[in-house]
């Protein structure tokens, strides 16, 4: 579950990559920017608020109903770290990233970060 929520958010930013490297006009370039960073941030927000009330309702496992697993379930689920890291690294060094030993590259950095 916590895979296909981080598919849609993971093409939504790829939608935000494409728009602002294609289109030229600086206010339609804001406009649909602005548009896909919301969009994410209401996908997120659904995802917590109905994934818990599901979660509650249905849980069994007597792990899951222990106090704070649900807070570290999310914490496992929406913010995968080495998935972060790498997204920071391109981000931040977007013009670096020229061939697949690049990615490869940031990769290897973001996994060496976290372990």
């Amino acid at each position: 579950m916590g895979y296909d929520a981080g598919n849609v958010i993971a093409n939504m930013f790829f939608a935000w990559c494409h728009g602002d490297a294609t289109i030229q006009d600086e206010v339609k370039k804001a406009d649909f920017s602005g548009w896909v960073l919301d969009t994410i941030e209401e996908i997120v927000d659904k995802f917590i608020a109905k994934f818990k009330a599901v979660f509650k309702e249905n849980i069994t496992d007597i792990m899951a109903k222990t106090e704070g697993f649900l807070e570290w379930y999310f914490g496992t689920v929406l913010a995968e770290r080495i998935v972060i890291t790498l997204a920071k690294d391109y981000i931040m060094n977007r013009t670096s990233f020229k061939c697949g030993a690049d990615y490869r590259k940031a990769i290897e950095k973001a996994v060496a970060k976290i372990n």
